[in-house]
């Protein structure tokens, strides 16, 4: 296992060649530069600026879909809703837009000898790049492991509940009041 920073670990991402799959499990996270988004979401406000924010993003997965790498995120969450998998729904058409294939599937739905207990990425079935969240859910860089039998592991729990999710258009949220 290898530790990566956040420039590392993006780069491993960006150097996949067949899939990138990416696994999230938190109700919430936290970056700094989200405060202000959440507020205006929160208030129902624009947010004036938010495909240049989601740019960068949006211009790597655009270039490694055009190059051919399957990219699919599976988001598993707890019903309802919380504000920050609102805010995340409300936002998925910029992943959606760039090529990448996002699917929600409430927790409620799964067995919880399913889950890993971390967010990972799994990259050309060979690599799993694990995220690493501080006590205060910021994200702090990730850790990398090429074992095979990590990421076979890791392909067969993608595979159990990938057929389970459903995908971005058609997912209507349950949202807390």
């Amino acid at each position: 296992m290898r530790l990566l920073d956040y420039e590392a670990g993006t780069a491993a991402v960006a150097a996949a060649t067949k899939s990138a799959l990416h696994l999230e499990l938190r109700d919430s996270y936290f970056t700094a530069q989200e405060v202000e988004r959440l507020r205006r979401f929160r208030a129902g406000e624009p947010d004036p600026d938010l495909a240049e924010w989601f740019a960068p993003w949006t211009r790597l997965v655009s270039e490694m879909t055009s190059r051919g790498v399957t990219m699919q995120r599976l988001r598993v969450i707890t019903e309802p809703l919380a504000e920050y998998s609102q805010w995340l729904h409300s936002i998925t058409s910029y992943n959606i837009d760039a090529g990448e294939d996002v699917r929600w599937l409430g927790r409620h739905r799964t067995h919880p000898e399913e889950l890993p207990t971390d967010d990972w990425w799994l990259l050309d079935d060979s690599l799993v790049v694990y995220s690493l969240f501080g006590e205060d859910d910021e994200l702090n860089g990730f850790a990398a492991t090429d074992d095979p039998a990590i990421a076979a592991h890791f392909r067969r729990v993608w595979d159990q509940l990938w057929p389970n999710s459903t995908q971005h258009e058609h997912y209507r949220p349950e949202v807390q009041s």
